[in-house]
């Protein structure tokens, strides 16, 4: 039973972490509350460290903060912890229906046993009286097998659903823990699978890929003058963009802080310009408004650096140079498509404006 000192201290930590969300101007999610909610129960110490830091800097958290710290010291742990546990239930389970199966045919054994014992005794009936208690005992032991197989039935069913339900837990899990809380696009994590997995479909099935990476001009100056929390509209504004731009087997993620990638499986150099060009353009053309003071704040841009992969790459190949032509379209004023050309047709200082 829970004591009425614990029920106290849960709710004064529950109080602390609700007022904190509440004076920071931060949505009230339930990763918000978890994240506040570790921190004032000191229960997570990693978590607890680097949210001082950042409280020592910046005085507050932006929700921008909020989703990457509940995604590093909450979420990936929850995650692992989920995973583990499934595992140990399905162990579990797999000894339950081992029991069950074993006891199945321990029955059906003794219903054979039994099947046996009646034929010998309809061998030695002599009267009505003797033929009638064989077929009372046969009667009998049909009922207690079909009691055995309904039970039989009912614990099989169940087992079904306990694995039905953990497998939805698990998916559940996994998914968030490759899911960047803030912008609803992958995360990091869920970038390096899917960029793994497209380049080894390109290269079995000798298909393109392409990579986009792009970065949000001037952010850092943005979000110094206007502060974190438009600083988050804008990543929401820009993840938001990337969703309704792509299609089709594209994937958008933020690659980190107020970077972000876009992954275009069977698609060359050409057509991943024009996708490039077309996001760039979209983000452009958004307004951006303070939601709390309705304050237009103007438009933001975006740079991106391109490139196609070739079957002899691995990832942190083809990313890196991408990243030299994201580099390069920042260095030549910014807003705008660079590219670098496959690596059998250029020098490592050769990159173009598309």
């Amino acid at each position: 039973m829970v004591s009425t000192n614990e029920v106290l201290k849960t709710k004064e930590i529950a109080d602390k972490a609700l007022k904190r969300i509440e004076s920071s101007d931060l949505a009230p999610t339930p990763q918000t509350y978890a994240l506040w909610y570790q921190y004032y129960a000191e229960s997570n110490f990693e978590l607890g460290r680097a949210v001082d830091v950042i409280l020592r800097k910046s005085k507050k958290l932006s929700e921008q903060d909020c989703a990457e710290l509940y995604q590093k010291y909450i979420n990936e742990g929850q995650s692992d912890e989920m995973i583990l546990k499934a595992e140990a239930t399905v162990a579990q389970i797999m000894e339950d229906v081992a029991k069950i199966i074993t006891g199945a045919q321990t029955n059906t054994g003794s219903y054979g046993n039994e099947l046996k014992k009646t034929n010998q005794s309809l061998g030695k009936v002599q009267n009505i009286n003797d033929l009638k208690k064989v077929v009372t005992d046969m009667v009998a032991t049909n009922k207690e097998v079909l009691a055995e197989n309904q039970n039989l039935e009912q614990e099989l069913s169940q087992s079904t659903k306990r694995m039905d339900d953990l497998k939805q837990e698990v998916e559940h899990a996994r998914a968030e823990a490759k899911q960047d809380a803030l912008t609803n696009l992958l995360n990091r994590k869920g970038f390096d699978v899917v960029m793994k997995e497209s380049l080894a479909y390109a290269k079995k099935e000798s298909r393109a890929m392409s990579l986009l990476l792009m970065d949000i001009d001037h952010f850092k100056k943005f979000n110094d003058t206007y502060g974190h929390q438009v600083g988050d509209q804008v990543l929401k504004l820009v993840g938001r963009t990337l969703i309704e731009g792509i299609k089709g087997k594209d994937t958008a993620a933020r690659y980190g802080g107020e970077e972000f990638a876009v992954i275009l499986p069977e698609t060359n150099m050409t057509a991943a310009i024009a996708v490039a060009n077309a996001l760039r353009r979209a983000i452009a053309n958004k307004e951006l408004v303070n939601k709390n003071t309705g304050e237009t704040l103007g438009r933001i841009t975006i740079s991106v650096g391109a490139a196609e992969s070739v079957s002899t790459e691995k990832p942190e190949e083809i990313i890196e140079r991408a990243d030299k032509a994201l580099y390069m379209a920042k260095q030549s004023g910014r807003d705008r498509v660079c590219v670098t050309p496959k690596p059998d047709v250029y020098s490592d200082s050769d990159q173009y404006t598309a």
